[in-house]
């Protein structure tokens, strides 16, 4: 990929992302749609058909599911447990990184993240936009217990990146250590609600539930 196509790309990557998470946190009443795709909430099809006094008159149209305009960009979150600023050196830090580095000077870099110190309760966060309170998940899972702000159940209220994405026409997927479902609930056997393709809203999960 060309480095002006590929700054342009993750630029729009990121932007999105963030622009997810943030509508997901907006509580107002602003329902306004960019009719120009170019935001998100998309806007909805346009049904094309006619509706005439008889059969003959008329034209049928199937919208169908949502489905995000054309051009709209891929959007990947990669989160690394056990790491910080002091590690990666596109931040300062000492690991030599080259291709963070590379990342980071073709398209932008964000240094407000707040860390929970904690995995569980960091990748809730990243995903949702929401304190790590508001959605139960203030300790790893493996140690919830029944008390608010920490049963590591987050309900269908909460909205997160994956869910926004869904419902605006994306194919989404989650990969690897997911490490937020309680224990309990984490065997073949469900409830699997609380598993990324429940209220996390992933299509896909491919992976393993635990730490």
């Amino acid at each position: 990929m060309e480095t002006t196509k590929m700054k342009k790309t993750l630029n729009s990557i990121i932007s999105l992302a963030m622009m997810a998470i943030m509508f997901s946190c907006n509580t107002g009443t602003d329902k306004s749609v960019d009719k120009d795709g170019n935001a998100i909430p998309y806007p909805n099809a346009e049904w094309k058909g006619v509706q005439g006094k008889t059969l003959a008159d008329s034209k049928p149209d199937f919208i169908g599911q949502p489905k995000a305009p054309e051009g709209a960009p891929n959007v990947l979150i990669v989160m690394l447990d056990d790491a910080g600023y002091s590690n990666a050196s596109s931040f300062g830090g000492v690991m030599k990184t080259p291709t963070f580095d590379r990342i980071g000077d073709e398209g932008l870099r964000y240094t407000h993240m707040s860390v929970a110190a904690v995995c569980s309760p960091t990748r809730g966060s990243l995903l949702t936009g929401y304190n790590i309170h508001q959605i139960g998940t203030g300790i790893i899972s493996e140690f919830a217990t029944g008390y608010p702000g920490y049963n590591s159940q987050i309900d269908y209220s909460t909205p997160s990146i994956a869910k926004i994405l869904t419902e605006n026409g994306y194919a989404t997927a989650a990969f690897g250590k997911w490490h937020n479902t309680p224990m309990e609930e984490a065997s073949p056997a469900g409830p699997f609600e609380s598993w990324p393709t429940g209220v996390w809203g992933f299509e896909y999960f491919w992976g393993f539930l635990g730490g």
